[in-house]
């Protein structure tokens, strides 16, 4: 191409001349007398590597041609046309020329060959083609001379092609209509002369090593060739030093080191180029594709896949460009200018890139857009407006980061775009309730018969849990379906046919209930928090819009007034198996209307004196409260709707009565006062080894029926000193204590820190073992302070010891305060396993309130039993009878 100049006329060079003779003369003594005649084979004397035969000379060309358009024509479809104008004209001669002759040749025997002695019998004046396969690399010696015009077609594969001598190039004869040259060496650009190609149609060479186009080669005319090929040369720029015809059928330059779109083959406006290959480089600038055109270029196809493209700016009018490949690059975002100029487009490929953005209007402009490739992205969205209005296309957007089906918020507002059809499987689509107006769509298509969503089969859920793998069209959502939205961390819930919300928490260890629940309008709204360590049934705003709340199976010790007075309108409340002595004295006040099922049992009720208004309570409720007659007093041993006044003395004593209690008492306390503050820890171990009894401490003690004694805390310096000492002496001593050690309690999955809270709530006290490494390594963590401060030091009773190496005066303020308020043993003091065991909650006492809790009915055990509870029953809301459950929390074992 001839760089700056406008020319629209070529004059005739001599080779030209000199060209154009030769052929007349070999139409008029070669192929005009074969027209319409073939000449037999056995005249010709084929070289014993070869084989010889006559075929069509249209019909070779047209075979050539199929062979390089079979690629693009796959890889693009219909779209894609090849239209050679000298492949029809050379038609035309194929009249009168009519046959040429057809030479195959296999060459593996190591050995250098030349050109002409695979030619040997063909007359000068046949018209012949030669194709030469080499296995070995074998040399093949270009011996033919230019002025060679019967030799119209050479293909090479594998074999080395060299000049005869290092003094000469290897020149293409000047009548050479097809040129191919695969895995020919790495210097056959550098040694081909290529000045007489004026009649070549097709060039093409493969698997050299040329960075750039010979200098040679600039001004030479290549105005016949319309197949220009240079695939996988190594090339790192291409300038047009040649020039071309006006009218390009491919110009293909793959699997190059190019890093630079050729500008120069949009320099100048009377070129017209069908497809443009520019694949498998290392190309980042196409900046000349953008902007504003300076010529108006003709290019059909455009292939930039496989390179280093980032950014897309806005292209420029290119006419006539129907496809544009940009896959398989490294593009991030897609503006909404970026092809708005290509108003000719028919494809555009995009997939395997990184595009996470595309503008809101991105493909509105191009009308013409049939397919649209955005597969193996990183998209989120995508919506209609991004789109040209009821022009019918086809949008690949498989294998990106959709959570819903594609296009899926237009069904909610105006339905379904009509004309615009997708692929979308291998996303990861949240299958929760938001799917029912999808569902609802796909049985609308089914019925009309459309099918917009063409890979629907494919569509698989990646979540959540219950959905997870299984194929989106077999979920009904209109009979069940997650909702996710706000649902509370580590819960699960689920909408049942539009009517009934379920917060399913049970079993999920949590120590404190919701803060807040989603709330599904028109719905009954069910929240379940069984079988979780919860103590409190606690004001919440949600309170108040619950249908059924179960808080069965938990350790649960007291309801708040607000929480009850919330509760007023629930249908079905559940409170069996928890530690509730008493309810709010504004109960009594309070009746619930609505409820159907109320579970009280297997709890402690006291039966006290202000909780005199609780068997009338019941009575009032008889109708909903599952089996009054074992809602039992803890003590008393009989039900609570037996219980009456005269089972307990609440006559007020009289002023008397009540001065002369306080004077004994602060008598008392005023005499023994000054004894207990100097000798507290030896009064307090007298009384318990002699006498058995333990002063001041049985209140502080955790549950009785929590599953261990005490949660040992200890640093890693003082793992021996547990593991060899204070572990044996505690549990195969003569109480039998049960300890819970984090290296063989704790569950695996999780860290000490998380599981430090829970293993106190399930144990009766709290041991820490002080030690300076202690001091110095665990105690700094802020985080296991925040866990200690809080939990440890306020839950249940601690007992603090302190190794030889621990000078109470030199901890900090913090620990001296607790040591203070709480049981304090040196190991090296006297007596320590002693006042250990003294310390130490009592053994004893569960045997004689087991007794208390045991019961008639059929139903659940009382919490010493409760780990024995199957998992797989489930809760069934809204009936009359209790189905009690347990999905993985057991009370009797701290690693559950």
């Amino acid at each position: 191409m001839v760089k700056g100049k406008k020319t629209t006329f070529h004059p005739i060079k001599c080779e030209w001349f000199v060209l154009i003779l030769v052929f007349l003369y070999v139409l008029k003594s070669n192929a005009i007398p074969q027209f319409g005649l073939v000449s037999p084979l056995a005249t010709v004397n084929c070289s014993s590597y070869c084989r010889c035969q006559l075929v069509d000379i249209h019909h070779g060309i047209q075979q050539h041609y199929h062979k390089h358009n079979t690629f693009s024509a796959t890889k693009f479809g219909s779209d894609f046309k090849s239209s050679s104008k000298h492949s029809e004209f050379l038609g035309i001669f194929s009249l009168v020329v009519g046959n040429m002759i057809a030479i195959s040749c296999n060459i593996n025997d190591g050995r250098s060959h030349t050109v002409s002695s695979l030619l040997n019998g063909i007359e000068y004046l046949k018209y012949s083609a030669l194709s030469v396969s080499c296995r070995s690399g074998e040399e093949l010696i270009w011996d033919i001379p230019s002025w060679q015009v019967s030799f119209n077609i050479f293909e090479s594969k594998k074999c080395k092609l060299v000049p005869e001598d290092d003094t000469t190039t290897l020149t293409i004869p000047m009548n050479m209509w097809i040129f191919e040259a695969i895995g020919v060496g790495k210097d056959l650009i550098k040694q081909l002369d290529i000045k007489y190609t004026t009649n070549t149609l097709s060039f093409s060479i493969e698997g050299t090593d040329t960075f750039n186009i010979p200098d040679r080669w600039r001004g030479d005319d290549m105005i016949s060739v319309d197949r220009f090929n240079l695939q996988s040369n190594n090339l790192k720029r291409f300038d047009c030093k040649i020039q071309f015809t006006k009218d390009m059928d491919m110009i293909n330059l793959n699997d190059n080191d190019l890093t630079k779109f050729p500008e120069c083959l949009l320099r100048e406006n009377h070129i017209r180029i069908h497809f443009l290959s520019l694949s498998n480089n290392d190309i980042s600038d196409i900046s000349c594709l953008f902007g504003k055109a300076i010529h108006e270029s003709v290019v059909e196809s455009i292939d930039l896949s496989f390179n280093s493209l980032q950014k897309v700016g806005t292209f420029m009018p290119i006419k006539e460009l129907t496809i544009l490949d940009l896959s398989n690059n490294q593009i991030t975002q897609i503006n909404d200018d970026a092809f708005n100029q290509l108003h000719d487009l028919k494809q555009l490929h995009l997939q395997n890139n990184r595009i996470n953005f595309i503008g809101p209007v991105a493909f509105r402009e191009n009308v013409n857009l049939r397919t649209l490739k955005l597969n193996n992205n990183f998209l989120k969205h995508v919506q209609t407006e991004q789109f040209a209005t009821k022009v019918r296309i086809i949008v690949d957007l498989r294998k990106n980061r959709l959570r819903t089906p594609p296009l899926m918020p237009e069904i909610k507002k105006n339905g379904y775009p009509s004309h615009i059809d997708v692929f979308g499987a291998i996303n990861p689509f949240v299958c929760d309730c938001h799917m029912v107006d999808f569902q609802r769509f796909l049985e609308t298509n089914i019925t009309s018969g459309k099918k917009h969503f063409i890979d629907l089969d494919q569509f698989r859920c990646n979540g959540p849990r219950v959905n997870k793998g299984k194929a989106l069209r077999n979920i009904s959502f209109t009979q069940s379906c997650p909702y996710i939205d706000d649902c509370p961390l580590n819960c699960e819930c689920t909408l049942f046919n539009t009517e009934n919300f379920v917060i399913n928490c049970t079993a999920r260890r949590l120590l404190e209930m919701p803060e807040a629940i989603p709330i599904y309008p028109n719905s009954r709204i069910i929240l379940d928090l069984s079988h979780n360590p919860l103590q409190l049934l606690g004001h919440r705003s949600y309170l108040g819009k619950l249908s059924e709340l179960y808080m069965d199976n938990c350790l649960m010790t007291s309801v708040s007034p607000q929480a009850i007075l919330s509760l007023q309108n629930v249908q079905v409340l559940r409170l069996h198996n928890n530690l509730l002595q008493k309810l709010p004295s504004n109960t009594k006040n309070i009746t619930l209307k609505k409820a159907n099922n109320v579970t009280l049992h297997n709890n402690r009720w006291s039966c006290s004196c202000d909780s005199l208004w609780l068997p009338n309570w019941i009575s009032t409720h008889r109708s909903v409260v599952w089996m009054p007659g074992s809602i039992l007093c803890n003590y008393l041993k009989k039900p609570v709707e037996d219980f009456s006044p005269g089972d307990v003395n609440c006559e007020s004593f009289s002023n008397k009565d009540v001065i002369l209690a306080l004077s004994m008492i602060v008598s008392s306390v005023l005499s023994t006062f000054l004894l207990f503050f100097y000798y507290t820890k030896e009064i307090k171990l007298f009384l318990y080894t002699k006498l058995g009894l333990r002063l001041c401490t049985d209140f502080s003690y955790g549950d009785i029926f929590s599953p261990y004694d005490a949660f040992v805390s200890y640093g890693q310096d003082n793992y021996q000193w547990v593991v060899d000492t204070l572990v044996p002496t505690l549990e195969q001593g003569p109480k039998k204590y049960k300890l819970c050690l984090h290296y063989r309690d704790f569950p695996t999955n999780e860290s000490n820190i998380e599981n430090i809270p829970w293993a106190i709530r399930l144990s009766r006290c709290s041991i820490l073992v002080l030690s300076k490494d202690f001091l110095k390594k665990e105690w700094c963590i802020m985080e296991l302070r925040a866990v200690f401060q809080r939990l440890l030091m306020s839950a249940n009773k601690l007992i603090i010891i302190a190794t030889d190496d621990v000078n109470p005066d030199e901890l900090t303020p913090d620990l001296r305060e607790y040591i203070k308020t709480h049981d304090f043993l040196m190991v090296n003091e006297r007596r320590f396993w002693e006042k250990l065991e003294m310390f130490l909650p009592p053994k004893e006492s569960i045997n004689d309130i087991l007794p208390l809790m045991q019961t008639d009915s059929n139903n659940d055990d009382v919490l010493m039993d409760r780990k024995e509870e199957s998992t797989d029953n489930p809760v069934e809301y809204g009936e009359g009878d209790v189905s009690c459950k347990n999905d993985g929390f057991e009370y009797g074992d701290c690693r559950s």
